[in-house]
């Protein structure tokens, strides 16, 4: 009988494909066998219920979209012939195949959406298999995660990892009282969990000791874990190539990201790293602090923060992929990264986690050579009824000025 434990970010990388999808349904079969039995305190399982859409449904299809979006805008100008472009012309031969990719790639789509779902079903089944150990989280270990963090012990380092702690925790307290020896802990969080030295990160020596106390293994990939199941249940070229990648990002800033719109070059080097907040100006914001500044309640969001002023985004974080140059915000509102290609400039884009509304001006970086001019559009924005034109409708008339003044003079 073999006890395993894998925190919420493993889980979620066991659905998306991250690690390969036959350690899933290895651990699914194990499980339904009763070889493995997981162990799954109240805090993994909480997690998984409240991130499952939007971390690995919702950011994996977002991402698909797209790129969806992108082949359909390139074979749109496979079926045109612009009046600049005198030397590739596309023939119909080109827009075919063109076409052909579009189509191929949204037939791989519906195939990733159905893997997605599949491995989420797989994920929620095992939770609810009746040979899964669900532990609830007791005061004690709520107490002792409590003295933790005061004393800012592992798993405790530069941000709140209350709820690790709570994990781990809940794990030793198991398996201490069930008398199990051998028990495994899988975790991708190598930055609370490790301490690096010589270039690697291990587990940090204060929770080796409690894992040798216990008799417990910690692993930072799965596939790692389960070949000490199953040796072939995993090639060492593929776990080179997991581990490979994670020592790649782990070794980067925090503020990085993985390009949503390329793959790069093998899967390398389409890599975003955002730099420092900086100020931008939000339409809102000038606008009323010019006005009546009462109106500034319609606009009390986000917490107030460096990057916000008066419930107002003020700053944003931008970066660009290594491989591929397409520009990609944080926003600071939210914290939800999105990117916006060329072909995006001088459009709205709306922010997927808090619907502010961006806007990139394609004149200012191509006359700069690359800078961006960024702004937050004013979300009062509306069309004119008499000519059609954006403006802020501060009385509700449905008219911009010039419209008024005209309407009044006839």
């Amino acid at each position: 009988m073999h006890y395993i434990l894998l925190d919420t970010n493993t889980w979620i990388y066991l659905a998306n494909g991250t690690e390969p999808f036959k350690l899933l349904d290895f651990l699914n079969k194990e499980v339904d066998k009763g070889t493995i039995r997981i162990i799954l305190p109240k805090t993994v399982e909480d997690e998984w219920n409240e991130h499952r859409v939007k971390t690995v449904t919702k950011d994996t299809l977002k991402y698909i979209k797209q790129l969806t979006d992108s082949l359909d805008r390139i074979s749109q100008l496979f079926g045109e012939r612009p009046p600049w472009d005198f030397l590739l012309v596309p023939d119909e031969k080109d827009a075919q195949e063109m076409a052909e990719l579009v189509n191929q790639f949204k037939r791989k789509k519906a195939r990733i959406e159905a893997a997605i779902e599949r491995n989420i079903q797989i994920i929620e089944n095992i939770f609810e298999n009746e040979r899964t150990e669900k532990v609830e989280i007791s005061n004690e270990v709520k107490i002792e995660a409590g003295n933790l963090a005061l004393k800012k012990s592992p798993p405790f380092g530069n941000k709140n990892s209350y709820a690790d702690a709570l994990i781990l925790l809940s794990f030793m307290e198991f398996i201490k009282k069930e008398g199990i020896s051998g028990a495994m802990f899988v975790s991708y969080n190598t930055e609370d969990f490790c301490k690096k030295e010589n270039g690697k990160k291990n587990l940090h020596p204060e929770l080796e000791t409690l894992f040798k106390e216990t008799n417990s293994k910690f692993y930072k990939i799965v596939g790692e874990a389960l070949r000490t199941i199953q040796e072939n249940i995993i090639d060492e070229e593929t776990l080179a190539f997991i581990e490979e990648r994670k020592e790649y990002l782990d070794e980067l800033d925090s503020d990085v990201c993985t390009c949503l719109e390329c793959d790069g070059y093998e899967g390398f080097g389409n890599i975003v790293s955002f730099d420092p907040a900086e100020e931008i100006m939000n339409e809102a914001f000038e606008s009323i602090e010019s006005n009546d500044p009462n109106q500034m309640e319609l606009f009390d969001e986000f917490e107030p923060t460096t990057a916000t002023k008066n419930g107002l985004i003020t700053s944003v974080q931008f970066g660009s992929c290594e491989h591929c140059g397409t520009l990609h915000l944080k926003c600071q509102g939210c914290d939800e990264v999105f990117s916006i290609t060329h072909a995006e400039f001088d459009k709205k884009i709306e922010c997927p986690g808090c619907s502010e509304i961006y806007f990139v001006e394609s004149s200012s970086y191509y006359d700069s050579g690359g800078e961006f001019d960024i702004r937050i559009l004013d979300k009062r924005r509306e069309e004119c009824n008499g000519c059609g034109k954006e403006f802020i409708d501060v009385i509700g008339s449905g008219m911009c000025l010039q419209c008024e003044k005209e309407y009044a003079d006839k």
